[in-house]
């Protein structure tokens, strides 16, 4: 039998579709997946009653009960307009202003936050937004079960918070209010804390002060939400719709659509040319092809550094060492054994660049020790001086459902199969965490996430992080590095501290570094004026400037 060589196996790959959507940690980066659902334009659902509507598209999944938590994934266009933060963060994540706070201050040990609440805020419902709902919403995020974990850092740095977790207390003691103002008393500095504030979004009191906040995300609340923003829920059909109308007593600038509506789509493309969608967010190489030959659909490129890794899980399922990769020059070597610059090239279309390291190469704060090379001579040379067990199977898994995650771990198999080895490479059948970090039945698993700032994703490896705990074992490596981090904001002296954390990194390899995407937002410039927008990472909340955008 003729062995058929690498290329020829991407290019099969490639030929097949095999570059799908990037699917997102706790969501999808791709505004639709690959659900037969229509629009309500086409399937003879609800009519709108405006013409002046801006249409906005999602996967059937998405919507199937209810609306996103957005505790557990804040990115999307119309979270943004619906939900609002205390602050508000620019386009590139740089900096923050005021959104419901009037303004804020900053203590010169910078240890003590206060803000001003505007005066007459009003939820959805007319029941008065206040510091009272600022305070209640992060003392419940710190009891849920599912929170993004950039929130959990941050908020866990406030005096208190540690006697209200364990229940010594009823409230976090670093948290007061008085009329309109609430204050933040941090037990430690944190470098992080204001732009976690324009990211964090405020719930009301009123309606959720009785859930259970294990399971809040699962709540009832997430079939008809209240949130604050310029547009409020007018109609939610499951699995189809939901339709927003321009909320009148947000005190802020009006937008210009009457209407915003988000629909289910079954896929981008026929959407476009349909006119069915006016707003598109998508690494899908196909779509990008497509949408690109388009004249009404303007691209507007985003530096999302959305990065995918392989986790590597150091216990097995039982708990005990993991002795197949174990040695970190195992690791190595498998990772010298990925042509990442050729699974870029074939299955996304040059779309990404590779990455040796969590921080994206393209960032100053990039530097790593050395490059991962492509070399699988060397690589066999390694596993052999590791004493690696070829008669043993190594389980490669993936949770994203698209096709490029798929496609992706075909060819990461292919490769160590070349070396001799026999991966077992599978799709997770059941919820992704429960598979990740409880389950662990496997030895690597393709993962993704989109960091909100460096010290997230260092953050995953600390020893307090419950999850990665489990598959990375207790260690203490991390902490220190990260905690000086936490409470650095100085920009040199965390370039520093990135340089060494990247080091350790590279030494331990608990992660193997694939590659950074970025990500692409279309707009139906032929119907939509958008002014002089600028756009940022579609996963978190900035200021789109959306009140201005208007009809041609």
């Amino acid at each position: 039998m003729k062995k058929i060589s690498r290329r020829a196996f991407l290019n099969t790959l490639a030929a097949v579709g095999a570059a799908g959507a990037l699917a997102a940690c706790g969501g999808s980066s791709s505004t639709a997946g690959s659900s037969t659902a229509t629009s309500t334009a086409s399937s003879g659902g609800a009519a709108s009653a405006y013409e002046n509507v801006f249409n906005v598209p999602t996967s059937s999944k998405d919507i199937s009960t209810k609306l996103d938590a957005v505790w557990v994934n804040r990115g999307g266009l119309q979270k943004v307009l619906v939900f609002r933060s205390v602050l508000i963060a620019t386009p590139d994540l740089s900096d923050v202003k005021p959104d419901l706070a009037e303004s804020y201050t900053v203590s010169d040990d910078k240890l003590t936050y206060t803000f001003v609440m505007k005066d007459n805020l009003k939820w959805h419902d007319g029941e008065p937004l206040t510091a009272e709902d600022v305070k209640w919403s992060v003392e419940a995020a710190l009891k849920g079960s599912l929170l993004n974990g950039i929130y959990n850092t941050a908020f866990g740095r406030i005096e208190g918070c540690k006697e209200y977790k364990d229940g010594s207390a009823a409230e976090i003691s670093g948290i007061t209010v008085d009329g309109n103002t609430v204050t933040f008393k941090m037990a430690q500095q944190s470098a992080t804390f204001l732009k976690i504030m324009g990211q964090f979004a405020i719930l009301p009191k009123h309606c959720l002060e009785d859930a259970d906040l294990l399971e809040l995300q699962n709540n009832e609340f997430w079939q008809a939400p209240i949130g604050s923003g310029m547009y409020m829920l007018e109609e939610f059909n499951p699995g189809n719709y939901a339709i927003y109308k321009r909320f009148e007593d947000y005190e802020g600038q009006k937008p210009t659509f009457d209407e915003l509506r988000v629909v289910a789509v079954g896929d981008n493309i026929s959407a476009a040319k349909s006119g069915q969608v006016d707003y598109l967010s998508t690494n899908n190489p196909d779509d990008v092809q497509q949408l690109d030959q388009m004249p009404n659909m303007t691209k507007y490129p985003v530096n999302a550094n959305y990065y995918r890794y392989l986790v590597c899980n150091l216990a097995d399922e039982k708990g005990v060492k993991n002795e197949k990769i174990y040695d970190p020059r195992i690791r190595k070597a498998l990772l010298m054994a990925i042509d990442r610059q050729a699974i870029i090239d074939s299955l996304f279309k040059g779309l990404g660049t590779v990455t040796d390291t969590g921080i994206p190469s393209s960032a100053p704060e990039y530097a790593p020790v050395e490059h991962y090379e492509y070399n699988p001579q060397e690589a066999k040379k390694l596993l052999d001086e590791a004493g690696f067990d070829y008669s043993q199977k190594i389980k490669l898994r993936y949770y994203a459902g698209d096709q490029a995650s798929a496609s992706m771990m075909e060819a990461i198999a292919f490769a160590w199969g070349d070396l001799g080895i026999d991966v077992d490479v599978a799709k997770f059948q059941g919820g992704s965490s429960e598979e990740l970090f409880n389950i662990r039945a496997y030895d690597f698993s393709l993962k993704a996430q989109s960091a909100f700032a460096y010290d997230e994703y260092y953050g995953e490896y600390v020893s307090t992080n419950t999850n990665f705990s489990k598959i990375l074992g207790k260690s203490t490596d991390f902490d220190a590095l990260v905690g000086e981090l936490g409470s650095t904001e100085d920009a040199a002296e965390r370039k520093a501290i990135f340089k060494k954390l990247q080091a350790l990194e590279q030494e331990k390899l608990y992660k193997m570094p694939l590659a950074v995407f970025g990500q692409n937002i279309y707009i139906n410039t032929d119907k939509v004026d958008i002014g002089d927008t600028t756009f940022g990472n579609t996963m978190y909340n900035y200021d789109n400037n959306f009140a201005n955008w208007k009809l041609k």
